[in-house]
């Protein structure tokens, strides 16, 4: 069933809640909401700057699931510097989606995961987004890319859960090296 006008609303009335739980649930069902959710963005992209980093977060998430407009552009930007990774990635992702003409594979590049013990291949996967959002943009992080790739092709010979990130990673690499040769 589709959001509608007085759902989102009401959500959003919460996004400003003094309890962070409430705060997150709510910004959780407007991530639902999808584009339905573009008139209260200006609401959401305020939570960026909440203390809490459960409601950066769920702000970032819905803000890049929604396409935002310039108006949240400013918000966005702040959000590049956030002490979350991936709340850097999603406002890369919601920068990108809505034309933003900042520079964001530098902060991609910056906030590359470092894959360890602890770094789960889910976690990789926002910043694949992330990168693919870019489209021929992300062509600076074509070096990292393939650093990523040799790395993860040796996890992935003993850890299945790394195969769709490999797929996902020779994917982008062969789109912008297509993109490179076609400039």
């Amino acid at each position: 069933m589709d959001p509608t006008e007085r759902g989102v609303k009401s959500a959003a009335r919460w996004v400003s809640a003094p309890n962070p739980n409430v705060q997150r649930a709510a910004l959780s069902a407007l991530e639902k909401a999808g584009a339905a959710a573009r008139p209260i963005l200006d609401t959401v992209a305020d939570a960026l700057a909440s203390e809490e980093p459960i409601v950066r977060l769920a702000a970032a998430r819905v803000l890049a699931r929604a396409a935002p407009c310039p108006e949240q552009a400013p918000a966005l930007r702040r959000a590049l510097s956030d002490a979350l990774f991936t709340v850097r990635w999603l406002a890369v992702e919601a920068l990108a989606r809505s034309g933003d003409e900042h520079p964001l594979a530098p902060v991609l590049a910056a906030s590359r995961p470092r894959l360890d013990a602890r770094f789960a291949a889910s976690t990789l996967e926002g910043w694949l987004r992330a990168v693919a959002s870019l489209g021929r943009d992300a062509s600076p992080l074509l070096p990292q890319m393939g650093e990523l790739l040799d790395r993860i092709s040796q996890i992935s010979r003993i850890d299945a859960s790394w195969h769709d990130s490999r797929f996902t990673i020779e994917r982008l690499v062969r789109e912008l090296r297509a993109a490179e040769d076609k400039s």
